[in-house]
């Protein structure tokens, strides 16, 4: 075999070398191309940086100058609220005087409604007065028309009663009788002297005598046309004198009076009529009055001769009534 020769060795190492160099520059070629494309990126990357930061110095000075505005906002808005809070301490106060002026308010509208409740009750009190005052003045009128009635009929009355005591006494005044006539009352005295003999209830001659001529003309009288209209009652009294019990001389006079009653008014009497009789009756009545009604001396002293006695007396139609209306009416114009 033959030896190989050397220059075929030569010139393979020369292309290695030149692949080498090749491959070499390549990668170089590769490299600066990396190295020129992370340039690249990396001022992509500096001017996207550039382009952030920029923004976010704009945004920085955005947000300084909204904490500025935040800030002033925040100074404002704390001026408002101090002016606020004022203005709300400003309230209150007006609030609490509004309160008192409300509560005065309400005190005085509760006054106004007790004086007008009072008011009230006082129209009320002044309406029921001057009801009332209508209503007496109305009852006062009433009784006044009926006292003037009754006036006019107790001056009838007492006219009748004055002209029944005139007739009376013309009719005795001639009469020789021991009579003794009251001028203002019209009671007729029998002298018990007379009519009885003393602490005696029966009629003597003189007193049956005396009755005899003295009661059918007392009777004409009274009994007549003019005026037995206003006879209501004929009343034959009997009296003592101070002597005595009560009682003893209560059932003396008691008799006395109902021995005249009898002498005129009984079965046997001969004085009057039938009819006479019967009228009579139903207007006399008795009463014995013991010494309850004495009669005195100018010195004021007993008279027992005079307090002894028998008395007749007439009575007229309503003339009790009518006194006792007078006594109203004075009573009213004593109140006047």
């Amino acid at each position: 075999m033959a030896r190989p020769q050397r220059r075929p060795t030569e010139f393979h190492e020369t292309s290695y070398w030149q692949s080498y160099s090749d491959m070499m520059a390549g990668v170089l070629l590769m490299f600066i191309l990396i190295i020129c494309g992370t340039l690249f990126v990396l001022m992509q990357v500096k001017n996207s940086y550039d382009a952030s930061e920029i923004e976010l110095q704009q945004r920085e000075d955005e947000l300084e100058q909204a904490i500025l505005e935040n800030l002033g906002y925040l100074d404002l808005t704390a001026e408002q609220n101090q002016l606020l809070e004022d203005q709300q301490s400003q309230l209150d106060e007006q609030q609490a005087q509004l309160d008192e002026q409300q509560a005065a308010l309400e005190e005085a509208q509760a006054q106004l409604e007790e004086q007008q409740s009072q008011l009230l009750a006082s129209q009320t009190l002044l309406a029921l007065q001057q009801q009332q005052l209508e209503d007496k003045e109305a009852q006062i009128s009433l009784q006044t028309d009926a006292l003037e009635s009754q006036q006019l009929q107790l001056e009838q009355i007492i006219g009748v009663k004055k002209e029944l005591i005139a007739a009376l006494s013309d009719e005795f005044a001639s009469s020789d009788l021991s009579i003794a006539i009251d001028e203002q009352t019209g009671a007729i005295t029998l002298d018990s002297s007379i009519m009885y003999d003393y602490n005696s209830a029966n009629l003597s001659e003189d007193g049956q005598q005396t009755l005899s001529d003295f009661l059918p003309k007392y009777f004409a009288v009274v009994l007549s046309d003019d005026y037995i209209d206003y006879i209501s009652e004929i009343i034959i009294e009997g009296h003592t004198d101070t002597k005595g019990s009560y009682e003893y001389n209560l059932d003396l006079s008691q008799a006395r009076a109902e021995s005249v009653a009898a002498y005129c008014l009984g079965d046997g009497q001969s004085l009057f009529t039938d009819t006479q009789l019967a009228e009579i009756r139903s207007l006399v009545s008795v009463a014995g009055r013991s010494w309850s009604s004495p009669v005195y001396n100018a010195d004021g002293t007993v008279n027992d001769d005079a307090s002894r006695r028998v008395e007749i007396k007439f009575r007229l139609s309503d003339e009790e009534m009518i006194s006792q209306m007078l006594g109203v009416l004075e009573q009213y114009e004593s109140a006047e």
